[in-house]
């Protein structure tokens, strides 16, 4: 499910330091990874969602990585699953 608009916290995201779009692309991961246990979906997949670049998308995940707000676990293909951390959960 891909969400029509999004309703941002502005509290959290400013909190973690979030742009617009980070924020946007991490509530996606999150929706996802609630709903499927794993968000599957592809850098270009999560790209085309907020209208961006894969390559920007790659280094939000990196960002998100970093703060601990997401997990991620290889997989076959160009997929990398990429899971919300309860620091995430807590927040929202």
């Amino acid at each position: 499910m891909i969400h029509k608009y999004d309703t941002i916290l502005h509290e959290v995201r400013i909190f973690f330091g979030l742009t617009h779009v980070e924020y946007c692309i991490m509530n996606t991961i999150s929706g996802l990874s609630l709903l499927q246990n794993w968000c599957a979906m592809t850098n270009k997949e999560l790209a085309d969602t907020q209208s961006v670049s894969a390559v920007y998308v790659g280094q939000v995940c990196s960002k998100l990585f970093n703060l601990g707000l997401i997990i991620t676990q290889p997989s076959i293909g160009k997929t990398s699953l990429k899971k919300a951390t309860n620091i995430w959960l807590g927040a929202v």
